[in-house]
Order: C-alpha cells, then structure tokens, then sequence
C-alpha cells in the first residue's frame, strides 16, 4: 500500500501541499525501505524521515574543523619550510670557525677631543716605538684613518708589531 501511495501522491498531489511533500520524501532513497506513515499527522512524518539531521549537521562541523586545521597546518608547515630554506641559503655566510683572530690586550673608548695617536701612545709597550703600535691599532680596528668619532670603542693590540 505504501508504494501505491507513494506513485499516487507524486504524479497527482499539488507540489505545495504537505502531502505532496510527504509523498516526495518518501520517495527519497534515504528512507525507500521505511513503512509510509498515514497523513493524519506530517509533520511528525518529516521530523521522522529526515534520518539523523542533528548527526549530518555534526559531522559536516568536524569535517569544517579539520579542514581549518589542516589550513593551518599547511601555513605553518610553509613557513617552517620558508625558515629553513632562509636558515640553509644564508648559512654559508657566517662568520667561519677556523679563522684566527688577531689577540686583543684589551678596549678603549675614544673620547671627545681624543685621537688614536694619544692611544697609541698610551697603550703601546714600555720602550717600544708608538707608530708600530698605532699601525696594529689600525689594521686591528678596520680604520681608514687616524680620526675615529668620539666614544668608540676601539680593541688594544695585544703584542706590538716589533715583536
């Protein structure tokens, strides 16, 4: 009987009405096995046929939910991979670790008015020739010049060139 309803109410029922509903969810797949329900009462019939709405609409937000993640598992995996790509192309041009560094004796800080000739003279070795001293001072610094701003620290020669 529930099959004779089914044809009857999909071919003549108006497509507005709650039987024509009715008829065209029990048509549906989903609930193709289940017994029609009478039409004494629909809507507890559409409440009933559509299985597991509350079930649907909760995995349809975990499947939302892992998709979120697995974007933002992606940007983070992106820019890990960009760091590391960075970390690997700008590696090569640190400082090497079997360069010798000249040895340094000590600092001093320029003060205003002050030259290196004046450190030079200050610092070099009891009895050693100053000029030496402030050619060391020099090359150890990386200077262009004997006039260096007030307040730089410059590194003291450890040995003078005599020796």
């Amino acid at each position: 009987m529930a099959t004779a309803t089914t044809t009857t109410r999909r071919t003549g029922a108006d497509a507005g009405s709650t039987a024509g509903a009715l008829a065209l969810a029990l048509s549906h797949p989903s609930v193709a096995g289940r017994r029609a329900q009478p039409l004494d009462q629909p809507m507890a019939d559409v409440i009933d046929l559509v299985p597991h709405l509350a079930e649907r609409e909760a995995a349809a937000a975990r499947a939302r939910g892992r998709v979120y993640l697995r974007r933002r598992l992606t940007v983070v995996a992106g820019f890990l991979a960009f760091v590391l790509a960075l970390a690997l192309l700008l590696g090569g041009r640190g400082a090497d670790a079997n360069v010798e560094l000249p040895p340094v004796a000590g600092h001093a800080v320029v003060e205003p008015g002050m030259s290196l000739w004046e450190i030079a003279q200050a610092h070099a070795p009891a009895g050693s020739d100053p000029r030496a001293y402030l050619d060391q001072l020099i090359d150890l610094n990386d200077l262009s010049s004997g006039s260096v701003p007030a307040w730089t620290v410059v590194l003291l020669p450890a040995a003078p060139a005599g020796e």
